[in-house]
C-alpha cells in the first residue's frame, strides 16, 4: 500500500516543526520579565543616578552659598579681621565649612576676596572664565571698616554619572563650576 501523503511529508514536516516552535515560542512567557528586566535596568539606573548627582550637586552649591554668606557676614560686622583671613586662612575657613561634602583639603576651591572704591567698578559678570576658574584666582585683600568688599567662592564640583558630565558640564574636564558670591559695605567696626 502506497499513501500519496506519506511521500510527501517529509517536505512539509520542517515546515510544521517550524510553526510550532515559533507558536510553542510566542506562547512561553517564562523569560519574558528577564529580559525586560534586562532591557530596562540600564536605563533606570541611569536616569536615578543622574537624580542622586543633580541632587547632591544641588545640596553642594547650597552649602557652598552658605559658607560664603557666613563668612561675608563675619567680614561685614568685623568679627573676622584681615589677619584672620590672611594668607590660606580664607580658603581653610571656607573649607571648614564645607568639609562634609569635599575632600579634605577642599582641592577644586578657590576664593577671592577683593576691596573697591565705589559699587560702580564690582565685578558683576565675567568673574568665572571659560575654563571654569575664578579670574584673579586666590586674591586675599579684605578692606578695612566702611569698605566695599566682594567675596567669590567657587568650588570644582567633579561630575560622576556620564550623562550629566554631558549635559551639565561647560568646562569639558567633568566638573560643575559652583559659585557663590556677597558683595558688601563693612559696617564701622573698629580696626585693627
Amino acid at each position: 500500500m502506497w499513501d500519496a501523503n506519506f511521500a510527501a511529508e517529509p517536505e512539509n514536516k520542517p515546515s510544521i516543526r517550524l510553526k510550532t516552535l515559533l507558536h510553542a515560542f510566542r506562547r512561553d512567557r517564562s523569560g519574558t520579565t528577564a529580559i525586560e528586566f534586562a532591557v530596562l535596568i540600564f536605563p533606570f539606573l541611569l536616569l536615578i543616578f543622574s537624580v542622586i548627582e543633580i541632587c547632591v550637586s544641588f545640596m553642594g552649591q547650597q552649602l557652598l552659598s552658605d559658607a560664603t554668606d557666613r563668612i561675608a557676614r563675619q567680614l561685614r560686622t568685623g568679627e573676622l579681621k584681615a589677619t584672620d583671613v590672611a594668607g590660606g586662612n580664607l580658603h581653610d575657613l571656607i573649607c571648614d565649612r564645607l568639609a562634609i561634602f569635599v575632600p579634605s583639603g577642599c582641592p577644586e576651591l578657590t576664593a577671592n576676596l577683593q576691596t573697591y572704591p565705589s559699587y560702580s567698578i564690582v565685578p558683576k559678570s565675567d568673574i568665572i572664565d571659560a575654563a571654569g576658574r575664578l579670574r584673579g584666582g586666590d586674591i586675599v585683600d579684605p578692606g578695612g571698616p566702611g569698605s566695599i568688599n566682594q567675596l567669590n567662592v567657587l568650588y570644582r564640583w567633579p561630575l560622576l554619572t556620564d550623562i550629566m558630565r554631558r549635559q551639565m558640564n561647560s568646562t569639558g574636564d567633568g566638573k560643575l563650576p559652583l559659585f557663590a558670591t556677597n558683595t558688601w559695605q563693612n559696617e564701622p567696626f573698629p580696626g585693627e
